[in-house]
């Protein structure tokens, strides 16, 4: 029982610590106005975003595979779109294209899919990846531009550190949750 204890205590200390290093990390403004942003277009009874001042992107995606990656054949047609508005979007700023991921693709179908079948809206903090997450979006270019008029979203997409790339849609009766990952 008292080791018991003692792992519980230890992952919840590391829980905070790794949740203080987040916070500290991020501009507490920002993160409000990810959650703000997120409000699902189904609310509003529009195509778009749910604020107007949301920050996020349009043309084709390089299919080629990186290491563990895939190709826009893995994805659905939704998810193909996100991508490619994406990936359209980068080369517009003159940044590289992303590459896809299987793994992170997978991970992100599966967390959508988590969301929407266990009715929640949260992110996975349990991997060493940048996540955007949505859902009430009718379509992958009123996503791509929630997401792109949202500045903390914006930041994850535009980053040009990151090259691999992971994107996730499931519909759950007519609400689509969206899930995109960046390495």
């Amino acid at each position: 029982m008292r080791g018991w204890r003692k792992t519980r205590v230890s992952r919840a200390i590391v829980a905070l610590f790794s949740l203080s290093l987040l916070l500290s990390a991020c501009d507490l403004g920002s993160l409000n106005e990810l959650l703000d942003d997120l409000q699902p277009a189904s609310q509003t009874g529009r195509d778009e975003p749910a604020t107007p001042s949301m920050p996020r992107r349009d043309a084709p995606a390089d299919p080629s595979t990186p290491s563990g990656g895939g190709t826009t054949a893995d994805l659905s047609a939704v998810e193909k779109q996100v991508f490619e508005l994406l990936n359209a979007e980068r080369k517009q700023a003159g940044l590289a294209a992303l590459k896809l991921d299987n793994s992170l693709s997978s991970g992100a179908r599966a967390w959508s899919k988590k969301m929407a079948t266990e009715d929640f809206f949260s992110h996975d903090t349990s991997g060493n990846f940048a996540e955007n997450i949505a859902y009430g979006y009718r379509t992958a270019k009123a996503v791509h531009d929630g997401w792109m008029n949202s500045s903390g979203h914006r930041n994850n997409r535009m980053n040009s550190r990151y090259s691999a790339y992971g994107v996730g849609v499931h519909k759950n009766g007519n609400t689509l949750y969206y899930t995109e990952r960046f390495r």
